[in-house]
């Protein structure tokens, strides 16, 4: 028969044997000692350091939001300060709010967390909450300017107008445009008032 002795030092004996198997499992998972520099992983081999499923960034300044990042994969390299995330939805807030957000989607992206700057790639679709849409095969947003720029080809539609060019810059608190070369644009009219 068990006494309440008896079960204090067996529950005693489970404990010392989960902490001793914790530890053994930790130190062959994380080794303390140096590696062996044939055990040194090269650039390509490298791994995350962390691998998240979903991730949100919200940048906020005078307790308003600037900016949020959304993607559904993301694996972090604290080394290079840098987050590479996978179906990104990034979105752009101007200070004045009738200029409307600015919404881009991409299958990739890369965060640096030291600049806050993302780079989207791998096909870039924006629209704005005004209408205004662009697709270009990848764009830089820099993070403390709120500007959107690209070298790739950009093509630009709204109601009215259709803008193709190489090469561009958003500016997203101003709505300003610039399209840096090769610039073609129709304007499709509209009801004269």
């Amino acid at each position: 028969m068990l006494t309440a002795g008896k079960i204090r030092l067996l529950l005693a004996l489970a404990i010392v044997a989960a902490v001793v198997s914790l530890i053994v499992m930790s130190m062959k998972k994380f080794p303390t000692h140096g590696q062996s520099p044939s055990a040194v992983a090269t650039d390509g081999e490298r791994q995350a350091e962390l691998t998240l499923r979903g991730i949100r960034v919200n940048e906020s300044s005078n307790g308003s939001t600037r900016w949020l990042l959304i993607a559904e994969k993301a694996e972090y390299d604290t080394k290079r300060s840098q987050v590479k995330l996978a179906d990104v939805r990034l979105s752009v807030v101007p200070v004045d709010a009738k200029l409307g957000e600015l919404v881009l989607t991409s299958p990739t992206a890369t965060y640096n967390t030291g600049t806050k700057d993302v780079n989207l790639a791998g096909g870039v679709k924006a629209r704005s909450s005004k209408g205004m849409e662009f697709t270009t095969r990848s764009v830089r947003f820099i993070g403390s300017h709120g500007v959107v720029t690209t070298v790739d080809p950009v093509r630009f539609t709204d109601d009215l107008l259709t803008l193709e060019g190489n090469g561009m810059e958003f500016n997203v608190a101003t709505s300003a445009l610039k399209v840096t070369s090769d610039v073609t644009a129709t304007y499709r009219g509209g009801k004269s008032q």
